[in-house]
């Protein structure tokens, strides 16, 4: 293919997929959407847009983070302290050091609403209750799917943006599964029941384990605690198994509220005052890496031409919720992958632009899931981090997770790279 592609078909209008599809749209490539869900359907949780993510949804609109920010709380830093209130670590999102752009803790939902409206205004489309199946064929530059009702649909390029459980990887990868990690419990409650004058957001380390507090509204009155926990996966239908978990609001109030009693006093206000009605449970998967996001990764410049998918955000690297990242990266995906597309040209062939786009978009992932341990490992109760550092799997900020780390993280030069790629390979073909 020496020309951006004629029409991308997107399965999943999540966060990474709707944003996929405007910003196709602003570098002047057609798209569509595929969402099994129906529109009426409420994504829960909030989610953390740190200032890399809210860089690239300044580049879709940039009045769509003003609407966020008046619905969501916005913060630079998150801090760490010890069970008698000493401050043993500061987790920078954003702020003065980061292009002056504050973090924001803002509803899923609401963000969701703000990428639909935008998409309607550009007219493009986003088809509902259309669930992916198979790849029925591929050839001169048509790939042809299948939907769950049995209807087809084609496009030049198939994107996978259907998250953890994604059909599209599913179809690729039969035997690539999510892996279970951890657990964590949360429920929400009012700033004014909290004994303390600490910063927030925070979290409290304690023997126990951490209890963690942000706020989910401007005022910063709305506070969303959680804890850790390692509740085995069920052993069977894991996703009845967890609504069944999900249920059980009782014995989900006695794991929070477990050794309650020798925990500081502010982790004590916190869990004295849980609302059975609020408490949610979320489990954590990993995915293990992909060999490619890319299929056919091996193909001759012929056979992509054919058709070719591309895994992106959840669907090709989940990443641990204590990353903070999920979303952002995503949207980084979405973006870098749009603009290279629009580069396509006979000096820089579609698969050349994907075998860039993946190996360069996989070194970030991979350093960024290992500072998600770390920050997992910073939460565990403290005879399990002692048993990290017996066996030297401890990582201290000085050892890598400092000024510079952060930097790297919140001010990527996405644009800077892509076009350096761009220019010394069509030198290169032009030499």
């Amino acid at each position: 293919m020496s020309s951006p592609p004629k029409k991308v078909a997107i399965i999943g209008a999540g966060l990474g997929g709707l944003c996929l599809a405007l910003s196709l749209h602003s570098n002047g490539i057609d798209c569509e959407v595929y969402e099994q869900r129906p529109l009426s359907y409420q994504h829960g949780a909030s989610i953390i847009l740190a200032a890399n993510g809210i860089c690239i949804l300044n580049t879709i609109d940039p009045n769509l983070v003003a609407h966020l920010r008046s619905v969501g709380f916005s913060f630079s830093s998150s801090f760490f302290f010890n069970e008698i209130g000493e401050e043993t670590g500061r987790w920078p999102f954003g702020g003065k050091d980061f292009g002056g752009i504050q973090a924001l803790r803002v509803s899923r939902h609401l963000v969701l609403n703000e990428l639909y409206s935008l998409c309607n205004q550009r007219k493009i489309s986003i088809v509902h209750e259309k669930r992916f199946t198979r790849i029925v064929s591929r050839s001169h530059g048509s790939l042809v799917f299948m939907f769950a009702d049995g209807s087809q649909a084609s496009a030049s390029i198939l994107i996978g943006a259907d998250g953890l459980h994604s059909d599209v990887r599913q179809h690729i990868f039969p035997s690539r599964q999510p892996e279970y990690v951890t657990s964590a419990i949360a429920f929400s409650i009012s700033k004014s029941v909290l004994r303390t004058s600490l910063p927030l957001p925070f979290t409290v380390g304690t023997k126990h384990g951490a209890l963690l507090c942000i706020p989910q509204d401007p005022a910063g009155e709305d506070i969303l605690a959680a804890r850790q926990f390692n509740i085995p996966e069920p052993s069977e239908n894991a996703k009845e198994g967890w609504k069944a978990i999900r249920d059980d609001k009782d014995t989900l109030v006695n794991l929070l509220r477990s050794n309650m009693e020798d925990m500081p006093d502010i982790c004590k206000s916190a869990l004295e005052n849980i609302d059975r009605s609020n408490v949610q449970l979320w489990p954590y998967y990993n995915l293990p890496s992909l060999e490619t996001w890319v299929w056919p990764a091996t193909g001759s410049e012929e056979q992509v031409n054919d058709g070719v998918t591309v895994l992106l955000g959840d669907s090709a690297h989940v990443l641990p919720p204590s990353s903070a990242q999920g979303a952002n990266q995503a949207f980084e995906d979405a973006y870098t992958l749009s603009f290279l597309l629009s580069r396509v040209s006979k000096f820089h062939s579609l698969r050349e632009v994907l075998q860039f786009w993946e190996s360069w978009r996989k070194n970030r992932i991979v350093k960024i899931r290992q500072f998600a341990f770390y920050v997992n490992n910073k939460r565990l109760p403290v005879h399990e981090q002692e048993k990290l550092r017996a066996k030297g799997q401890w990582v201290d900020e000085e050892d890598g997770y400092g000024d510079e780390f952060f930097t790297w993280l919140y001010s990527p030069h996405l644009d800077e790279e892509m076009l350096l790629w761009l220019d010394q390979h069509g030198e290169s073909k032009n030499n």
